[in-house]
Parts: C-alpha cells; structure tokens; sequence
C-alpha cells in the first residue's frame, strides 16, 4: 500500500520517508505544540460569568470547575511524562495549580467527587446534597491526577509541601478504599462499579475506569517505574490505627488489585463466547444483548463498538491474574480477534461514510441506584459523553500490538494519520475535536498520539532510521555494511553483490521479516556507492592515458590500491579485446617489444574507456526506464568479459 502524503500541516512531523517507512520527529516536536496550544485554553470563567484562569472542557462551556481541572492537570501531566516536554517554572505553577484547585474543592465540598461543572449547577446540587455520593468517573481521573502529582513530586519536577502532598496521599487512600468499598456484590463477589456508590448494578464503562485507574496506581506507585515501589505512599494506605504488622491479605493495596483481577476473571467468564465474533449491549452481567450489524446500521447513535474495546482493556490490565498457559494464549487470541472485529467494521462505516454512528461514547446511566431514583435519569437527560472512538480504538491496538504481539501492525501508521486529521478544522491549534474544541477529547487523542509512538518507537523506527538524509545514509552503510562486505566489493563487485547482499539479506530477515521491504533499497544504496566507486577510477585512469608522458608517472602514484587493479584488470581485457590489431601492429614493426604492447594498449584503453563511459550516460539519460541496464547488470558484462 503506497503511503498517503499528509496536509502540509503536518508536513514537519517527517523527516523522511519511501513507501515503506516513515522517519517521524521525536514525539516532543508534538508535545510542544500542544502545550502552547491548551496553554491558551486556561481563560475559563467562574460560575457567576467572571473570567477566571484555569481549564475548561469546551468551546460551549467554559466555566472552570472540578472536572475540567482533572482532564486538563491530567494532560499536562501526559506532555510531561509521556512527551518528554520539559514545562517552564510558570507552566509547571499552572499544573500544580490545577492539583491545588482540585485538593481545595474536596476540601471545600465534604471531599466529595461530584460532576461540577459538566452540570447545571441545581441539578449537581441536588444529586450530591448528601457529599457521603461520589461520582465515580470523577474519582478515576483523580486518581491518575494525584498519582502523577506524587511521581512528579518524587522526580523532582515538581515541588509540593508536607501538607499538600499529605493532602494527596489522604485522597489516594480514600479513592482506593472507595473503590473497594463500594464494588457491586461486595469485595468478596465483585461484579464491577456502577457510576456512584448506591449502584445495584455494574456499568461495563465504569468498571473499566476503575480497572484503568488501578493500572496507572500499579505501574506507577506499587511498580513504580525506574523510581522503584513509593512505599512511603504504599505505607500510608495501608496503615490502619493501632496496628503495626497488616497481613498481605488485609493490606488495602493488595484487596484493589485482587479486586481487579477478579472483575478480569468475572469479564472473561460473561464474553469469552462471544467476545471474538458478536457486538454486544454494555450490560456487565449476563443479561447482555448481542447487538446485530444491521442494528447498529438502522441507529442514528450506538456506543456498541466502545463495549468490546472495555472488555478488551479490562483483560488487559487483568488477564495474567493466575491462569494457566492454555487459558492466557485463549485470551490473548480472544482479545486479537475481537479488535480486527470491530477495526474491519469500523472501516467499513467509514468507507460508506456512517462512522458518526459509532465515533462517540454516550455513558449510560442505567443502573439503579438504592437510594435516589432519579440519579440515572438525570444523568442520561445531560447527554454526557465518554470518548471519541478513535483514540479508544488506537490505545487498544497500542497495547496488543506493543506488548502481546509484539510486532508491527500496518494499521498503526493510518491511525496516526486520522487522528492528526481530526483536529480542529481550519486553525493552527493543536487541539482536538474537529469542530471545536473539546478538553476531554483532546486529553485521549493525546494519550493515544502518545500510545502510537511508544509503538512506533519500538517496532519501526530503527527501520525507519534507514530512510534518513543521504549523508545519514553513508553514515549507516559506512558503520553497518562495509566490515563485512567492503573489501570483498573491492577484489570483485560482482561477487560481493550477488554473495553478501544475499548474507546480509538472509540475517535482516531472520532478525526482522519486514526488513525484507528494505532490501531493495540497500540493494539501491550499495549498487550506487560501488557505481561512484568505479566512475571516479575510470575518470583516474582516462586522465593517466591521456596526459603527457611524463606527467603518467605522478598520477599513476595518486591511484589507490584498487584503481591500480582496475587498470591492470582493463590492461588485461585490451589485450584480449585488441589481441588481433596489436598483433598487426607489432608485425608491422617487425617486432613484438613490451614498448609496441604498451602504446597499442595504451591507445586503445583510452577509446574503450571513452566509449564505456559514454555508454553509461546514454544508458541512464536516454533510453526508456523499461530498457535501461542497472548498475549490477554493467558489473556483470565487464566480469564476464574480464
């Protein structure tokens, strides 16, 4: 498939490129551009209409408040940790502003996660009257957000006081004891969470925010990275008040994760069957609904496609819970075939142009809650939406491909390009969504812009490295292919092509199969090096037949090594070539002297040489692409004559 050229917005992110690889920018380039970008969309304003510095979640709604705090200090973090951008003094005061925002409006509501401001103001009001509610969604990206706060703060990219980070710590604590606290079917039989605490049932899109988040507190608080556990932190959450020693199984960090684990297993046991041939409702139970193509065709809107990609991701953060060999090669094919299902419809609605069908992720807020009726009811009449589609889509592919397959997937590269093409239309702003702007999309397409490199950076760009400027090129051949081929081009061009190209070939393709799409161009590169080699001794020699006598003797000096053997080898080849005229001229003179040889040489070397070259040019300039000889072809006919 020959590579789509991108809009000359883009053009900057190459910096080269054939039909088989793209050498990208370092992902920073991008990073950069964002960050000035979302730097210009902290002119938000209070609930009273007063401008106010912070974010906010769109275009259409501009009040800063809780919620766009967390999307916005949650990006921040991603530029920082995930693009490599290093933030100024004032950009860093900015995020930690956003963490301080979100540590005084808990404060200020009774530690209380509500959905300020995505609501109306009375309507948040009086679904969280009683703050003992919290609203799960919330308190997932809290906890990715303090999660990232604590890491920056152990990095030392980030300054926070003993009370402010003791702040974060409490509020890790609670987030996780909520969790656990509150799963559908009580810790000992977990059916997932609901969107609040009171839930009777388990919504598929929120036990997948909670299994997430526990995935950023794993790798980054109880793996910790290259920093190593944070067991000060682990310490703190784990404490309970007049006890010393926990056992392993009481420890709050370990009920979280066996927690997850378990809904791993609860997910794997309801779509097992299913999960790798059907669409399916987002009903967490096994009263699901199997959801027919021609269902999602005939629907103005349908979330179906976001369903098999959280079952995905919940296995994936889950699925090396205990199980045996067998079963974790059946989940991890399960997982493989279900996301070629929905990516093969995926195109096919884009190909009829219906994928504003399925590019968006309404929440449904259909579990009952125990003790306000009208909770869902509410929610579902706000409209609330999760995520677009594509990014969701590209952060699955990320994981199967960058740590189960672990090989490179060609759909990769044509995600990368739709989700640059889904920016903002019409404007230079790195932002995200098409039409407008929109914080929460912007925050996912940059998670999975980043997904996509950490894929790229691992699977295609040491490929991509050799489609680099053509004095990185010499570079490359120089370091990787002249100690083992070098001389053996030298002593015979025609060999060393045919042996050490095959060599190197057969080693590339055990290393690497898809180097085999590189190969004709390290055939290209080689033929043309060994081509200039041969043109700049041919001209070396051409001048040493026709200067003056007594100047021969200093250019015959200058010649290298190899262009000494050139000469003899062509000296040799006149003497079969022009063996009858030299005889002729020797009779002529009566004689046959090592001086006749030599001037009969000398003279007819300089016409073949002549003509040899100009046959190279007429070769290359003027005949059709379809009867011109390459370079090995004009090896061979001068080895064979030789």
């Amino acid at each position: 498939m020959k590579m789509r050229e991108l809009p000359a917005k883009f053009k900057f992110l190459i910096k080269d490129q054939d039909e088989t690889f793209r050498l990208y920018v370092d992902r920073k380039e991008i990073g950069k551009k964002v960050l000035a970008s979302l730097e210009g969309k902290m002119d938000g304003v209070d609930a009273l209409g007063n401008s106010t510095e912070g974010f906010y979640l769109s275009s259409r709604n501009k009040e800063v408040g809780l919620i766009g705090q967390l999307y916005g200090a949650n990006a921040m973090f991603t530029l920082m940790n995930r693009y490599g951008v290093e933030l100024s003094e004032q950009q860093k005061a900015q995020t930690k502003a956003c963490v301080l925002y979100v540590l005084k409006y808990l404060k200020d509501n009774g530690d209380c996660y509500d959905l300020n401001p995505i609501l109306d103001p009375e309507v948040n009001n009086e679904l969280f009257v009683d703050k003992s509610n919290n609203y799960v969604g919330a308190m997932t990206w809290a906890l990715s957000l303090l999660v990232s706060a604590r890491t920056a703060q152990r990095r030392g990219e980030m300054e926070f006081t003993e009370e402010e980070m003791a702040q974060i710590f409490k509020h890790i604590r609670l987030i996780i004891k909520f969790f656990v606290q509150n799963v559908v079917g009580t810790e000992e039989q977990p059916l997932g969470w609901g969107y609040a605490n009171g839930c009777t049932e388990p919504s598929l899109f929120f036990t997948y925010s909670v299994v997430e988040a526990f995935a950023d507190f794993d790798d980054n608080i109880l793996n910790g990275g290259d920093l190593g556990p944070d067991e000060e932190l682990i310490d703190a959450i784990n404490a309970i008040k007049g006890m010393d020693i926990l056992n392993d199984d009481d420890k709050l960090t370990n009920r979280y994760r066996e927690l997850c684990f378990k809904i791993g297993d609860r997910a794997w046991s309801l779509f097992r069957n299913v999960l790798k041939s059907d669409f399916f409702s987002d009903n967490f139970s096994p009263n699901f609904k199997v959801i027919t193509k021609d269902e999602i065709l005939n629907s103005s809107r349908s979330s179906v496609l976001f369903n098999t990609l959280y079952v995905i991701f919940i296995l994936f953060y889950s699925y090396t819970n205990s199980r045996n060999e067998a079963e974790s090669e059946e989940i991890i094919n399960s997982m493989s075939l279900a996301l070629q299902l929905i990516q093969n419809f995926y195109d096919e609605l884009r190909t009829s142009g219906k994928e504003s069908i399925v590019d968006r992720h309404i929440i449904a807020f259909d579990q009952p809650h125990e003790t306000i009726k009208d909770f869902g009811k509410l929610l579902n009449e706000e409209t609330i939406q999760a995520s677009p589609f594509l990014p969701m889509l590209v952060k699955a592919n990320n994981l199967i491909a960058y740590y189960i397959l672990e090989f490179p997937q060609q759909q990769m590269r044509e995600f990368f390009d739709m989700m640059l093409d889904a920016q903002m239309d019409g404007k230079n702003d790195w932002l995200w969504d098409k039409r407008k702007y929109d914080l929460l999309s912007t925050e996912r397409y940059l998670e999975s812009i980043a997904d996509f490199f950490d894929y790229y950076d691992k699977y295609e760009r040491s490929y991509a490295d050799k489609s680099t400027t053509d004095t990185q090129r010499k570079k490359e051949i120089t370091e990787e292919i002249t100690p083992r081929i070098e001389q053996k081009v030298k002593k015979n061009l025609e060999s060393a092509h045919r042996k050490d190209i095959a060599d190197l070939r057969k080693n590339m393709e055990k290393e690497y199969p898809i180097e085999a799409a590189i190969n004709h161009r390290i055939d290209k590169k080689i033929e043309e090096r060994a081509m200039g080699m041969l043109i700049e001794s041919i001209d070396k020699i051409i001048q040493y037949n026709t200067a003056p006598q007594k100047q021969k003797v200093n250019i015959e000096e200058s010649f290298t090594p190899e262009q000494k053997q050139l000469k003899a080898s062509l000296e040799k080849l006149m003497m079969s070539y022009f063996a009858d005229d030299i005889r002729v001229k020797a009779k002529a003179a009566n004689e046959i002297s090592e001086t006749v040889l030599a001037e009969a040489v000398n003279t007819d070397i300089g016409k073949l040489i002549g003509a040899f070259v100009e046959f190279i040019a007429y070769n290359n300039v003027n005949l059709p692409d379809d009867k011109k000889l390459s370079s090995a072809d004009i090896f061979k006919i001068i080895a064979t004559k030789n």
